[in-house]
């Protein structure tokens, strides 16, 4: 007959941290949530971008061929333009490789493109609460360490 083995449960172990470390950490912390906030403006502005660029390609489509255009040439600076060919734009696949392709499929890689950046906003949404989450116990950790401090009570700790 066989016996059954119980997991042992593992037994609570008390950690002892200093105010300084406690420190240490929610400033890392703090770090880490200025820098997934910084990284989340950088995805959205990149998103506006892309949508601009499906814009700007589905108006081309839309238009006729001799049309005047507004061209945007970057900071802010813009010049007149007539649409000669609307079948097709020429695309950055990459080190500043550019490959002619039809409208239609520059817009399917924009897709892609935005499909792409949702995903890596959506992952980077769920570390950045998770992080707001630890800042969060961390601030508490530490404003209660304080106050045992100041009550004399405590020479380690949390």
């Amino acid at each position: 007959m066989a016996k059954k083995k119980t997991a042992a449960k593992p037994e609570k172990k008390e950690v002892t941290f200093s105010l300084n470390q406690l420190l240490s950490m929610y400033q890392q912390q703090q770090y880490l949530l200025e820098s997934l906030t910084s990284q989340e403006k950088f995805i959205n502005n990149l998103l506006q971008e892309v949508q601009a660029a499906q814009d700007a390609l589905d108006e081309i489509k839309n238009s006729d061929k001799g049309t005047a255009m507004l061209v945007p040439l970057g900071s802010g600076v813009f010049t007149y333009a007539t649409l000669s060919d609307k079948s097709a734009v020429r695309m950055d696949i990459g080190n500043d490789i550019f490959e002619r392709m039809p409208i239609s499929k520059a817009i399917e890689r924009l897709e892609d493109k935005k499909a792409n950046l949702r995903k890596n906003l959506k992952d980077l949404l769920v570390r950045k609460q998770k992080t707001m989450v630890s800042v969060a116990q961390l601030e508490k950790i530490i404003a209660d360490a304080q106050k045992k401090m100041s009550e004399g009570r405590v020479q380690g700790v949390a």
